[in-house]
């Protein structure tokens, strides 16, 4: 089972039987079993994903909280806004949500400075769908909310790769692929926030009734 190294890690600091060394930016076996003194492993925390703490949620609308692991759980809610997932400590993030819908409608997101969410007219949003053997694409140009996918009153899934969301020089993309349950729709969505800007945060809306599910936020590590 591999070994789940602690983040951000002192000069010196322990764990099982390695010690962090900051001459070589990594762990090293401190020398038991005999022979393996010096050895320097690799982090497995810094491969793949790492979930995300926020450091607040607010709910309209319904209920929720933040489990100790970062995972975002709500009920009957028309808005989840996830305040501080995005920083400087990863370029890329991924975000999954699994939803229950009550009425149809779209899932859709603003970015997020603090509290405050970016509801400009500055996102580009290219479509791809499915619906049993139909093939649609669609294209919007500066639309207010960014829509992410339609929905219906079964349950569904979204997964997001958000791309530099908080570099001030790079418009923030994102590409999102949704698969809603018993409806037989498959999107796939490429958005864009058409300004340079740094966020640190997402609204989720939705555009019609409310939703419940969980909510889940990875940093991609480099």
């Amino acid at each position: 089972m591999p070994l789940d190294f602690p983040s951000s890690p002192t000069n010196g600091q322990t764990y099982e039987n390695f010690v962090y060394d900051t001459s070589i930016t990594a762990w090293r076996n401190q020398g038991s079993p005999s022979g393996l003194a010096g050895q320097v492993v690799a982090l497995d925390n810094k491969v793949g994903l790492k979930q995300l703490i926020p450091t607040a949620i607010t709910l309209a609308g319904g209920t929720g909280s933040i489990t100790s692991n970062g995972t975002i759980s709500f009920s009957a809610c028309t808005s989840v806004a996830i305040q501080g997932v995005f920083s400087s400590l990863y370029r890329n993030y991924k975000i999954i949500l699994n939803i229950t819908p009550s009425a149809g409608g779209n899932v859709n997101y603003y970015l997020m400075t603090g509290a405050t969410a970016n509801t400009a007219n500055v996102y580009y949003n290219q479509e791809l769908r499915v619906l049993d053997t139909t093939v649609q694409g669609a294209f919007v140009g500066w639309p207010t909310t960014n829509g992410i996918a339609a929905v219906g009153v079964t349950p569904g899934n979204i997964a997001m790769d958000v791309y530099a969301p908080n570099i001030s020089t790079v418009s923030t993309g994102v590409m999102s692929d949704a698969n809603m349950g018993g409806s037989y729709y498959i999107r796939k969505y490429h958005n864009r926030h058409g300004v340079e800007a740094a966020f640190d945060g997402i609204n989720f809306q939705a555009s019609g009734g409310s939703h419940t599910g969980t909510i889940t936020v990875y940093g991609y590590e480099d």
